[in-house]
């Protein structure tokens, strides 16, 4: 129904493309076909930059965040962060608006879980050691 839906204003689905994903703790039971082709299960799928898994789980969504914003404090670490001319309110600012927006970018889509929210903090309070030059392990 939805492929002749489609074919009716001249789209198409790619079903190469196309994935299904069930979002609750049991697998999915009916198989999904597309044009006579079935579509493949996923356990995580990406939408505008956050990784959604399964299982609600945020840990692999964490785990590809941490890099992202190590990447970004790296990149300015020579330029700004290592710079004493530049006040620690500043680098917090910064941090706060640059680094943290990486790290957190979509968050408010993420269930509540605290264990899960433990690493990321875990990577804040390294740059907080590294604003204040007591050698945080980032750069």
């Amino acid at each position: 129904m939805l492929f002749r839906s489609c074919e009716k204003f001249g789209l198409q689905i790619s079903t190469a493309k196309t994935e299904l994903m069930c979002s609750n703790k049991f697998p999915s039971l009916i198989t999904i076909e597309i044009n006579g082709e079935a579509i493949k299960e996923t356990e995580h799928f990406k939408i505008l930059g956050s990784l959604i898994s399964a299982d609600g789980s945020l840990e692999l969504e964490i785990k590809t965040r941490i890099p992202k914003a190590q990447a970004v404090f790296s990149s300015l670490y020579h330029k700004f962060w290592s710079r004493k001319q530049i006040s620690l309110g500043t680098k917090l600012s910064s941090f706060k608006v640059v680094v943290r927006a990486v790290l957190l970018y979509a968050c408010e889509t993420w269930p509540a879980q605290l264990d899960s929210s433990n690493n990321w903090k875990v990577f804040s309070i390294d740059v907080y050691k590294e604003s204040l030059g007591k050698g945080g392990t980032i750069s």
